[in-house]
């Protein structure tokens, strides 16, 4: 099978979702009865979006992206850096394309 190249398109919807994701990573919405420590993350949603209608390498790349950001604004914390390997793979694990 022979792969396209990216296209000038699929790179532009990469850079705007990974951007939209890091600027919603400020937003966290706290769960309705639950404990306080369980927050929803809406950044999340840019991500399976691109690998629903782009694709799932797509998509991939702006989770990836959107950590990068994330590590690159906050403090290297070894917790932290942790945090956001899981969070990728959970990412990861969740994929749109997943066949049952």
């Amino acid at each position: 099978m022979k792969r396209k190249p990216m296209n000038l398109r699929t790179m532009t919807l990469i850079a705007i979702l990974s951007a939209l994701s890091a600027v919603l990573m400020v937003i966290y919405i706290p769960l309705p009865f639950a404990p306080t420590f369980l927050k929803f993350d809406i950044a999340e949603f840019p991500g399976p979006f691109a690998g629903f209608f782009i694709g799932p390498s797509v998509g991939v790349i702006v989770i990836l992206l959107k950590n990068i950001n994330k590590l690159s604004v906050t403090s290297v914390i070894t917790w932290w850096i942790y945090k956001r390997i899981g969070n990728h793979l959970r990412s990861l694990t969740q994929s749109p394309n997943e066949k049952n």
